[in-house]
């Protein structure tokens, strides 16, 4: 009997021993629960670097919700990520990632929760993308996740830096020079819904003298007397001589928008920029025309007071249909 009960007693407390250790399996499952998704991400960057060169625009990448990445370089040691949680710390160290020279890791965070670690080989490298601020590893937010990437000799794509995130006010003036303007009117159509048109506005198309190019848009606000003056002349028009004719007249009316910031109030004016990079041209027998060369980034500028341009917003567009919806979007909501 006495030796049953010692039994007993060292089996309950060889059970009270493993019960700590089940409990700390338990929580360290627990506290860490994120998805590893390299698969999935792996797909995404493929479908993205389809061409010798282009963009990667990680933003687009939407299977889990996130809101920040990090980008870890081959030979990384702890150091640069030491104030990270003790958990992830772990995690990353576990890839072997401070011995090898094959791979980046593509952390995302949503928050402070780190939902993704991604192990990409070099094929598509993303070394130089990683970035530092005070010997620290530091992160790019959604928004601006969007690298530029060209094929080596070797065959490898190089992504190169982030170039876009810099661009929240731009160093030009569309309306400084009005030689590089082209005055007329436009219409920004539905794409979902061609019967759906908004007529008329007031435009500019800017040609740089580098071939960077932007279609600028002015959007009357509710209390645009001139441009009421210009609708009621283009309402007159009843045939298409008149609108010939009538368009050499409305043309110096639009064009004092660009050189009156008192009028210019009267508008909420976007331009829609492509960089040279990101252009093509098109001749014919007397002129040559600069097209969006697809994909390319649009960089949506706002105008402000005192020839300020601010980033109102930016997104890479495939085709022209993407592009037309961009437009759209913007100026129906400013209507609406």
């Amino acid at each position: 009997m006495q030796h049953q009960s010692r039994k007993k007693i060292i089996l309950l407390a060889v059970g009270l021993l493993l019960i700590p250790v089940a409990v700390l399996l338990i929580v360290r499952k627990t506290s860490f629960n994120f998805k590893k998704t390299p698969d999935q991400l792996s797909s995404f960057l493929l479908q993205e670097v389809k061409k010798e060169s282009g963009i990667i625009n990680l933003g687009n990448f939407n299977t889990i919700k996130w809101d920040r990445l990090y980008v870890i370089g081959p030979y990384a040691s702890s150091a640069v990520y030491r104030d990270f949680n003790p958990t992830y710390k772990e995690e990353i160290e576990s890839t072997g990632i401070a011995m090898s020279d094959d791979r980046c890791l593509l952390l995302l965070f949503n928050g402070k929760e780190m939902v993704s670690l991604s192990e990409v080989g070099r094929d598509i490298d993303f070394n130089k993308a990683q970035k530092l601020k005070n010997n620290q590893i530091d992160y790019y937010a959604k928004a601006n996740a969007i690298f530029n990437y060209k094929r080596d000799n070797g065959g490898f794509l190089r992504v190169g830096g982030n170039n876009y995130s810099n661009a929240q006010r731009l160093n030009l003036d569309f309306f400084e020079n009005k030689k590089l303007l082209t005055i007329g009117l436009c219409a920004v159509v539905n794409p979902n819904n061609p019967r759906i048109v908004i007529k008329n506005l007031p435009t500019f198309r800017y040609l740089g003298e580098t071939h960077a190019i932007a279609d600028i848009i002015c959007v009357p606000t509710s209390n645009a007397v001139f441009f009421k003056k210009i609708q009621k002349k283009i309402d007159s028009m009843i045939s298409i001589k008149e609108i010939q004719y009538t368009s050499k007249v409305v043309a110096p009316l639009i064009g004092k928008i660009c050189t009156d910031p008192i009028l210019q109030k009267e508008f909420d004016i976007y331009a829609f920029y492509i960089r040279s990079s990101e252009t093509s041209h098109e001749s014919d027998l007397s002129t040559k025309v600069y097209l969006p060369k697809f994909p390319c980034m649009i960089y949506v500028y706002k105008k402000t007071e005192n020839s300020n341009w601010l980033l109102h917003s930016k997104k890479i567009v495939k085709n022209w249909s993407e592009f037309a919806s961009l437009k759209y979007n913007i100026i129906s909501k400013k209507l609406s």
